[in-house]
């Protein structure tokens, strides 16, 4: 997948129904407005937008021909929103298994 950016290695995702890998930072672009459209602006995922929106500005912020320290600021906003989110969803689903173990009879 070429785009604006277009990274060495892809850059690992993984997030939600997103794809597994991100290749450019036109591609991580549109994946963020994707998880942006699909996710509900609501307390529990306040945090989780705001750390989104600033990577989401950090890939603005390469402009039209982005530099190399371009790429690696996009690739290490990727790497920090990723393992915060599987971080969060680890302990969600963490949260839903006790719920449910204490409800069992």
């Amino acid at each position: 997948m070429a785009g604006r950016g277009q990274f060495v290695r892809p850059a690992f995702w993984n997030v939600g129904a997103g794809p597994e890998k991100l290749y450019s930072i036109a591609h991580a672009e549109e994946v963020v407005a994707e998880w942006l459209e699909q996710t509900p602006d609501q307390p529990a995922y306040a945090e989780e937008r705001q750390r989104i929106l600033a990577l989401r500005q950090i890939l603005r912020n390469s402009g039209p021909d982005p530099s190399e320290a371009d790429l690696q600021s996009a690739k290490l906003g990727i790497k920090g929103f990723v393992r915060f989110a599987l971080l969060r969803e680890g302990r969600r689903h963490a949260a839903r298994s006790s719920q449910r173990a204490t409800l069992r009879p």
